[in-house]
């Protein structure tokens, strides 16, 4: 996968996710089988304690999508991503509960 082949794709992951994150505010469409949709049904599903803090959840994971956009960490990275939204969601959850993290 080329280098802007990457970078689309986590444009479009993050566009997806924003999709899906207004949808879930009434501010949108809903695109059932989006990616931003199913990582939004695995938070949901499997981890319903993180539901107060959608929005917490939804900024850290669109700026761990920028991040990786930006720094294109290695070939079919994205791909796997796109593959797997419930293990980013995971690291996402991982990182928001570690000590450092602050929703501020």
């Amino acid at each position: 996968m080329s280098e802007l082949t990457e970078y689309i794709l986590f444009s479009h992951m993050m566009q997806s996710l924003e999709s899906a994150f207004l949808a879930r505010q009434g501010k949108g469409e809903w695109h059932p089988g989006g990616w931003g949709e199913r990582l939004f049904t695995h938070l949901e599903r499997d981890h319903a304690e993180w539901l107060p803090d959608t929005i917490s959840v939804y900024g850290a994971a669109q700026r761990m999508l920028h991040i990786y956009a930006l720094r294109r960490p290695g070939e079919e990275f994205g791909a796997s991503l796109w593959r797997r939204p419930e293990g980013f969601l995971r690291t996402v959850l991982m990182l928001m509960e570690g000590p450092s993290y602050s929703a501020n």
